[in-house]
């Protein structure tokens, strides 16, 4: 069995005036949401409000992260679907690198 790498997703997180957000914590889930979760990933922007994301596997993702949510709300399912037309939508290729701007929501 030979176990092939993901994909990285790497990015920032802006809030309305383009503005990095220090610290801002999000997380990556399926696109579309399936009703049980074979995969997510929290992630916390560092001071410069950059993040990266390695192994994530081929597939469609949305990357949420929201204004004052505490990780312990992220799988909220009323939560996630409120805020699922503005997060942002990514798609990881074997191998691939993807860059994103993520604009902080509120919850």
């Amino acid at each position: 069995i030979t176990l092939s790498p993901g994909g990285e997703i790497q990015g920032s997180v802006v809030d309305k005036q383009g503005q990095p957000v220090k610290q801002a914590q999000g997380i990556v889930l399926p696109d579309p949401l399936p009703e049980i979760i074979p995969f997510y990933r929290t992630i916390t922007a560092n001071a410069a409000g950059r993040f990266t994301v390695n192994g994530v596997p081929p597939g469609n993702y949305k990357i949420y992260f929201w204004d004052g949510a505490k990780p312990s709300q992220f799988l909220d399912r009323e939560l996630l679907f409120r805020s699922g037309s503005v997060a942002t939508r990514v798609h990881v290729e074997k191998g691939d690198a993807v860059s994103v701007s993520i604009p902080i929501m509120v919850p």
